[in-house]
């Protein structure tokens, strides 16, 4: 076959499967970093096997035999003892697997397939897997041969060699629903863990772990936020045994955030951060648990997807949406752990504060009127100066354990005071005397002070409590009208939804092409701005003698359907 014929037989074919256990990969990088200016290579160990239903092939790769050789820049020749020596290897340590291919470097060019290698490709007669792989430009490229000469394209895939796998068995279930909410696209991924134990190590885990399993596993925690206190704070909620977690987070992990996030692994570069977290804590949690990872816009999903959780912790960049949250949380009456670092005199310092259901103050009052000006401010740890990049980690460790603490108090009903505040800050130790001797602080806030205004309080006193409307957003917007002058009792041509109380400043659910004012008038037709609204949020009604608190939900095609 010639080369063009190859590739052509590549396009044609099933895709083939191949599943790389971590330790084959690992002896492959230990190898390749050796010397990237020469090539080298090895011999892949395992099975190959075809799918009944499909008939695509299957390549399971267990192992891999290296030995300490090179060749030059640009060549490397698998000799005749170098494959008699893998053969001997696998007949005294692979009972049952064979020699189904081989893997080479390019050391200082990109991975690609030379001449030479479709010349040895088509010389072996048995079902091979090939791969090239470049360590100074991290690319790599994969193909698989057939008995029949049929050239496969391949789709690799880690397979886990975790070592409890030979303590216990787990399986992890996974479902994805794709969406809207509020004019954005919003992905949810679903992740179930179910935990089997032995007897003996069921009685083992009860011993220690009973009480709290038992009083945790049916509570719902919704984490904000997947970037360094998040990871942490995920991954010390599995552990706890905190039965159903939810994460929301807008982003995707990057390559520079893997230093800053504990659960972040080489395969989740590139994906949405709260999907990818949510997965890597299902697979690791020691108990069965639930983990929802929603990639979206917390605004985006309004105050209403709040209430179907028992706590909320946010542990995001922007004073704003910090603020939205607790907001949120104040009108349901949940509570809520918001937490952040920052920098103080070039040493780091971060605050957890915590609200209890029904708190007396909220962030605004605790932050104070200065917050205002630095809402649309977000404080990444990317942003701290270089020299304390190396403390990101184990000091926001410090907050997350603490918001963690505080959680697992508040879930387990050890905090009987439902209406006090707290507030702890933490600077970094090692400063100096007199940072040291006051670097945990806390506060209490147990009363509002006489005199004191709170937008969010103020509302609460002078309105109505919530009352909560149904809306198809397919239909006029004037039968939104209807139901809005059925509830107040006024009679006036149009009502103003305000939008911008949610958020205190106009940029409302999304940071560009923001609406601050939803005008609902008299008989007008259906409005497509309706869409770009969250499917469950409480709305700020201006009428002419007061205001009014609505709980508005959208239905229609747009609609984003809450969990199950």
């Amino acid at each position: 076959m010639t080369r063009d014929e190859i590739l052509q037989s590549m396009k044609d074919s099933l895709q083939t499967e191949v599943y790389l256990e971590e330790k084959a990969v690992r002896k492959i990088n230990r190898q390749i970093y050796r010397d990237i200016s020469r090539e080298c290579g090895g011999f892949f160990i395992g099975s190959v096997a075809q799918d009944a239903v499909s008939g695509r092939p299957l390549v399971s790769v267990t192992d891999c035999y290296v030995e300490n050789r090179f060749g030059t820049a640009g060549n490397f020749e698998f000799t005749t003892d170098y494959i008699m020596n893998a053969v001997k290897y696998i007949r005294r340590n692979c009972p049952g697997s064979h020699l189904i291919g081989n893997w080479h470097s390019h050391g200082i060019f990109p991975a690609f397939w030379s001449d030479t290698d479709y010349m040895m490709m088509q010389q072996a007669r048995e079902n091979c897997f090939y791969m090239v792989v470049s360590p100074s430009h991290g690319t790599w490229e994969a193909v698989y041969k057939d008995m029949d000469f049929h050239f496969h394209t391949c789709s690799l895939r880690m397979a886990s060699t975790e070592e409890c796998g030979q303590m216990f068995t787990k399986s992890v279930a996974c479902r994805t629903i794709n969406g809207q909410a509020g004019g954005e696209s919003v992905q949810r991924s679903d992740f179930r863990t179910f935990r089997r134990y032995s007897h003996v190590q069921k009685h083992e885990l009860d011993r220690r772990f009973l009480h709290s399993r038992k009083d945790l596993e049916g509570k719902k925690v919704l984490i904000v936020g997947a970037g360094n206190i998040g990871n942490l704070v995920v991954q010390y909620a599995v552990c706890s045994g905190v039965g159903e977690l939810a994460v929301v987070d807008m982003d995707s992990y990057e390559y520079w955030n893997a230093p800053r996030s504990a659960m972040l692994r080489d395969r989740d570069l590139g994906r949405p951060k709260a999907p990818a977290l949510a997965e890597e804590a299902a697979r690791m949690s020691p108990f069965s648990v639930r983990i929802t990872g929603i990639n979206a816009d917390i605004c985006c999903l309004g105050w209403g997807f709040l209430e179907q959780f028992d706590l909320v912790i946010s542990a995001v960049d922007s004073a704003a949406v910090r603020q939205y949250i607790d907001r949120g949380c104040r009108l349901f009456h949940l509570p809520h752990i918001t937490c952040g670092t920052s920098t103080l005199d070039g040493d780091f310092t971060g605050n957890v504060l915590y609200f209890p259901k029904d708190s007396v103050v909220d962030l605004e009052y605790v932050w104070g009127r200065g917050y205002r000006a630095r809402l649309q401010e977000r404080r990444s740890c990317s942003d701290l100066p270089d020299e304390t990049q190396a403390q990101v980690m184990g000091f926001s460790a410090q907050i997350a354990g603490m918001a963690m603490d505080v959680a697992l108090k508040c879930l387990l009903g050890r905090i009987e005071d439902e209406r006090t505040a707290r507030k702890w800050v933490l600077n970094s130790v090692g400063c100096g005397i007199e940072r040291d001797r006051r670097a945990l602080r806390a506060y209490k806030y147990g009363r509002l002070p006489e005199g004191t205004s709170s937008e969010l309080y103020d509302a609460l006193r002078d309105c109505d409590p919530v009352r909560t409307l149904t809306f198809d957003i397919s239909r006029p917007k004037g039968e939104l009208w209807e139901m809005l002058r059925s509830f107040t009792g006024e009679e006036i041509p149009s009502f103003r939804l305000d939008l911008e109380w949610s958020m205190n400043f106009p940029v409302a659910y999304r940071s560009s092409g923001a609406v601050a004012m939803l005008e609902v008038p008299k008989g007008c037709g259906p409005d497509p701005l309706l869409e770009r609204l969250p499917f469950d949020h409480i709305y700020l009604v201006q009428g002419e003698e007061r205001d009014y608190l609505v709980r508005l939900i959208l239905e229609g095609p747009q609609e984003y359907k809450k969990p199950a």
